[in-house]
């Protein structure tokens, strides 16, 4: 503790930029990080991001700038065709993509500064949807954008070796694909580390599922084999399997120096490896080359991330940080926590936390699972997961009166742009259940404001297929 209040002294006049052989301090503190406190480092990680705000959630107000405009119905079809968007045009994301970043030998991209806002990064048009985007839109989109990262929706990530196999830990974990090396795939994870900045700024958690393996290379920390053991056991035993074979039956197996990849691809590890049978002399140098290769199969995905993120934040302090630190920087809290979500709730006119139908409504999110309690935050907020911490509330929680009779027979209402719930005064548990669940599950459009911004976005959403952007997959 007593170090801890020190460094907090000293610590911004620590170059921590300087490799290991032109600050000795800098490489101490890294090698520390784990013993420096949280706390510590946030203070002065947070104090470098308000110091460098292009603006705040006014100023997005009233310049919108950058502004995307983003066909959703355009994304919904495409889903249907069951291809992954690998020109990043059709998707939420690719079209996110397609207009803020791209790539580089296609234009002009947006001015990285731009997106350096406190609480939003763009202004969202949303095509054909009357929305007008005072946060809602915006969080619903870098939500969706999300979702659409972590499924078969788009390339650049795929279900890790235990999800395919179906054993050990961490199976709901996704891993960069090892294939996607191309110029757009690589633009494409550029534009993702710029989310993950763009999350940290705003607040507004990007809730990827990424193993240690990538977040510890953001970090500037030591990748070791436990890290791909943790994703991969069928490798981790294949290499202690052949480590344990006596010289005669390593013969008999007939080994080549051939490795499958996190995507589950042989790969050789020598020129003509799958010609090439592992003998006792080099079973050591298999296993290193084994080792090696697994350490180092996505170094280029995550060094494109690495570029992105560090046009939004200063990625030399994200080396003190330990890499679950880092994760929960850029994702937030994994679970919806009702005690933390109920402590930072208020409510409307007539309303209490003692007002029977609030007490239902808080006994249903008990009851929901974090599926349920996740759609639900979608639903009055347009994104998945808290704030990582209490002072990370831009605005509490707030439950109002909808004010309908006969009760039982209306939904609620969410309002995404100022996380607010409209409720219904339902007179059972069960009612409330299943209208609240019913409404967190199905009504998820934004399609309600009266502004002539909204009403001038949905004039202007239909979309028509082009033959000319035809996909191979």
């Amino acid at each position: 503790r007593n170090f801890n209040r020190r460094l907090a002294n000293v610590l911004a006049l620590v170059d921590l930029s300087c490799a290991a052989y032109e600050s000795f301090l800098a490489a101490c503190l890294r090698e520390l990080r784990g013993l420096i406190m949280s706390s510590v480092k946030r203070a002065l990680f947070e104090r470098v991001l308000s110091e460098s705000h292009s603006g705040n959630d006014h100023w997005m107000q009233k310049n919108k700038i950058p502004t995307v405009t983003l066909d959703r119905n355009k994304a919904a079809q495409h889903a249907k065709t069951l291809r992954a968007d690998r020109k990043g045009t059709r998707t939420v994301f690719g079209q996110l993509f397609s207009q803020i970043h791209g790539v580089s030998s296609a234009g002009a991209r947006t001015d990285a500064s731009l997106l350096r806002n406190s609480h939003r990064a763009w202004y969202t048009i949303l095509a054909g949807e009357r929305a007008d985007d005072y946060g809602g839109p915006y969080r619903d989109v870098f939500n969706q954008a999300c979702q659409e990262l972590m499924s078969p929706a788009l390339h650049l990530f795929i279900p890790c070796p235990n999800n395919v196999s179906n054993a050990g830990q961490n199976r709901g974990k996704w891993v960069l694909n090892p294939k996607a090396l191309d110029s757009v795939s690589l633009a494409m994870y550029e534009f993702v580390g710029k989310l993950m900045g763009i999350a940290m700024r705003t607040k507004n958690p990007l809730a990827v599922n990424l193993p240690s393996l990538v977040w510890k290379s953001l970090c500037n920390d030591d990748v070791s084999i436990a890290d791909v053991r943790a994703i991969d056991s069928d490798f981790s035993e294949r290499l202690k399997m052949i480590n344990g074979l006596s010289n005669d039956e390593l013969v008999e197996t007939q080994t080549k120096f051939v490795i499958p990849g996190l995507d589950e691809q042989i790969v050789d590890l020598v020129p003509g490896g799958s010609n090439t049978v592992v003998t006792p002399e080099t079973r050591s140098l298999y296993m290193e080359m084994a080792k090696k290769y697994r350490l180092h199969e996505i170094d280029k995905q995550c060094h494109a991330i690495a570029r992105g993120l560090a046009t939004q934040v200063p990625r030399n302090l994200l080396s003190i940080f330990t890499w679950r630190e880092l994760e929960l920087l850029v994702c937030g809290p994994p679970e919806v926590d009702v005690n933390v979500l109920k402590a930072n709730t208020v409510y409307g006119e007539g309303l209490s936390e003692a007002n029977y139908s609030v007490q239902l409504f808080w006994q249903v999110m008990e009851q929901f699972s974090q599926e349920a309690r996740q759609k639900y935050i979608r639903f009055v907020w347009g994104r998945s997961r808290l704030p990582f911490s209490t002072a990370d509330w831009e605005r509490k929680h707030k439950i109002n009166k909808l004010p309908k009779t006969p009760a039982d027979e209306y939904l609620p209402l969410g309002h995404t742009c100022f996380f607010t719930l409209d409720l219904p005064m339902y007179t059972s548990k069960k009612v409330c259940y299943d209208k609240l669940l019913y409404a967190v599950t199905h009504c998820i459009a934004i399609d309600a404001d009266e502004t002539t911004v909204a009403r001038q976005a949905a004039d202007g959403g239909e979309w028509v297929d082009d033959d000319d952007d035809d996909e191979n997959v």
